[in-house]
């Protein structure tokens, strides 16, 4: 197998051809090399590389032009392709340089040099197969490394920009036009920024309803004086309403919630906007493989835009079957021989799917999920048999319920085995929730209002454990999101805030309530860097509670819903729930984040961290209490989030403020040494 593998692993170089090892561009002082590398139809061999800023291969054409970095090639995969060396593409490459430089405003730049090594293929891209210019295996092909050295010359400056044709539009329409504007006098001309520029003049116009409106120029350059006068004229058009929504190819399926989700009003003005929140939310329903949405102009004795919705039903059930191996969160050590809950189970998982449920495009998912779990420390067993416990779930979401925009959602949870954050004891948690959600503002706020219930029952102690309860609550959620990217983002803010009221006109073990407010930013640094800043605050009220309850859960609240701490998402310097006060939680929590990230290559990244953060059992927040912890991390960018690694330090000298903290229940142990602290393995960002 070894020796299969090695075989098909090493690429060759066909034989008498010279394959590109490296391509390199000198003398750029103002633009990116490798936004230029990125226009050639010569491409050199794939490398391993490490940047600081610009930690992507940039598409050709495509701002900004001067992003700078710092890069570093480490190796090269043994298994990557070889690009072959071709003397034609390569000289057409050379005039490629020449029309970037223009694109861009240089219109003096030129290629100086160009070297290629080994020398002979200056002569040609082939070579005897006898007589190699290099040292070769039989039947190989060479390397080649080609080098081009430019001079940039003094760049075209806009001078001028004239835009024509906006003087019956409104004021607003004319800010949002001036916002559009990516060229600036005084700054180099470049043709991308120009296109871009008419681009969003034209969104603009069809967002202010006038669907037809067209965005002319031209542009005047002065080779001497290297000006660029820019002129653009507007045809805004007659002002489009909506007219008629339909819907087709959507066969059996009903056309009500598809038109509720689009949520075009007739009658309503044109926006373009509004065809892609359509397309959007039509295709978040989950039924469609794919969601077009179609204006068709009309101009007769009014102008009205009618809108397709054109969808193609794809997959409405589906089924999965699997088996697979859970370990309690892995806390501290490169052995694996400590866990927050020392803990692991064997399951079975089957999950079934209908997107279609009792039709009007509901959406209904079902997960079984049997476990055996072992009460000890991933792969050990102790020599005992391992306790039966089971995961259930359904969830349910019905869309255009009550009115266009609002989605019921409603799921139940059953888990039976341990208590997540102690094992010790084994309970029956079963959770329902019923919420009707609304978003507004193309997604970006987010409301949900609805009722929520737990019930603890507790079916075996191992040394204590909490008081059965019941426990029914309101419960309101608000989002705020204004990042670039949920996933990944590189800019924006985000806000979230969650309230609970327990026992007001509710039955419940407890009268309660609940506020976790949370806010987070996101700020571009030079380099590409970002600075991500999170701070969140967790408070419980407790004004009463049933005679029932043990002590513990009187004052501390429902196990499920007490405030804890640390963790992957919290203060990294400990393991989940062990911050402040410890496993059983408190009534005040705070945490605080500062972190610092780079990507590194296209989907590899590290993070630079700082936490901090409390749980206290008492009424009043303790912020002397700091917990500080940092640390680095490394992330590795995948479809469904960035796959995360963080090791995080604690700061014995900044826990408390004048005062000696207690030592710290877990050990990250390295080998060779060992710290307090703790480390996180899981998919997504911190925050």
């Amino acid at each position: 197998m070894v020796v299969l593998l090695a075989s098909v692993g090493c690429a060759r170089i066909p034989p008498a051809r010279y394959g590109v090892r490296s391509l390199s561009v000198e003398g750029l002082e103002s633009l990116d090399p490798e936004s230029l590398k990125a226009c050639l139809a010569t491409r050199e061999r794939s490398a391993f590389r490490l940047n600081l800023g610009r930690g992507y291969d940039p598409p050709c054409s495509k701002p900004p032009f001067n992003g700078k970095r710092l890069q570093l090639k480490l190796f090269t995969w043994a298994w990557s392709s070889w690009p072959i060396y071709d003397e034609s593409v390569f000289q057409r490459d050379i005039d490629r340089i020449k029309r970037w430089f223009r694109a861009r405003g240089y219109y003096d730049a030129q290629v100086d040099a160009v070297a290629i090594s080994p020398e002979r293929a200056e002569t040609g891209d082939r070579f005897p197969a006898a007589e190699p210019p290099c040292a070769t295996k039989e039947g190989r092909g060479c390397p080649a490394d080609l080098r081009i050295t430019v001079s940039e010359g003094a760049p075209i400056v806009v001078e001028r920009i004239q835009v024509q044709g906006t003087t019956e539009l409104s004021e607003a329409l004319k800010d949002k036009l001036d916002g559009a504007l990516k060229l600036r006098v005084g700054e180099p001309f470049d043709e991308e920024l120009y296109d871009t520029t008419r681009r969003l003049f034209a969104r603009a116009l069809a967002e202010a309803s006038f669907a037809k409106g067209t965005v002319s120029g031209r542009v005047e350059v002065d080779p001497e004086k290297r000006q660029a006068r820019v002129y653009l004229e507007l045809r805004s058009g007659p002002s489009f309403r909506f007219g008629r929504v339909y819907v087709t190819g959507q066969q059996h399926l009903s056309v009500r919630p598809i038109l509720a989700s689009a949520y075009i009003k007739e009658g309503s003005p044109f926006r373009a906007s509004a065809l892609d929140e359509a397309q959007r939310e039509v295709y978040g329903l989950g039924a469609f493989s794919s969601v077009e949405v179609i204006p068709h102009l009309i101009e007769d004795q009014e102008a009205v835009a009618d809108v397709e919705i054109r969808v193609a039903p794809g997959r409405l059930t589906r089924f999965g079957l699997g088996v697979g191996v859970m370990a309690g969160a892995l806390s501290t050590t490169t052995n694996f021989q400590d866990q927050t809950v020392p803990q692991w189970d064997v399951h079975l998982l089957a999950i079934a799917e209908h997107r279609n449920f009792l039709g009007g495009l509901r959406r209904i998912r079902i997960e079984e999920r049997p476990r055996l779990i072992f009460d000890q420390v991933f792969p050990q067993t102790g020599g005992s048999f391992p306790s039966p416990g089971n995961l259930a779930m359904v969830e349910f979401r019905q869309p255009a319920f009550l009115e266009q925009r609002t989605q019921l959602y409603a799921n139940i949870r059953w888990d039976l085995g341990p208590d997540p954050f102690q094992a010790r004891f084994f309970r029956h948690d079963l959770d329902a929730r019923l919420a009707p959600q609304r978003t507004f503002f193309g997604g970006r706020l987010s409301v949900s209002v609805g009722i929520h219930a737990n019930w603890l029952f507790v079916t075996e102690v191992r040394d204590r454990a909490p008081a059965d309860y019941f426990l029914m609550f309101w419960e309101q959620a608000l989002s705020l999101d204004l990042r670039d990217n949920p996933t990944n983002p590189t800019r924006g803010f985000y806000a979230t805030l969650g309230l609970h009221q327990a026992g007001y006109g509710l039955p419940a073990s407890w009268r309660y309530f609940r506020t976790t407010p949370d806010t987070r930013f996101y700020i571009p640094l030079p380099y590409e860097l970002v600075l991500a800043g999170r701070f969140a605050l967790g408070m419980l009220f407790i004004q009463d509670s049933d005679e029932g309850l043990d002590a513990l859960s009187s004052q501390l609240g429902p196990e499920r819903y007490r405030l804890r701490g640390g963790g992957a998402s919290g203060n990294r310097g400990f393991v989940p729930g062990d911050l402040g006060d410890g496993i059983e939680g408190g009534l005040r929590r705070w945490e605080a984040s500062l972190e610092l990230r780079a990507m590194l290559t296209q989907a590899f990244g590290t993070v630079l961290f700082t936490d901090f953060g409390d749980v206290h059992r008492g009424s009043a927040f303790r912020f002397d209490h700091l917990n500080t912890s940092v640390g680095f991390g490394f992330r590795y960018l995948t479809p469904v989030g960035p796959l995360r690694a963080d090791l995080g330090f604690l700061v014995d000298r900044a826990r408390i403020i004048g005062e000696e903290a207690p030592a710290s229940n877990y050990l990250v142990n390295l080998g060779f040494v060992q710290f307090p602290g703790a480390f996180h393995l899981t998919i997504g960002n911190a925050f």
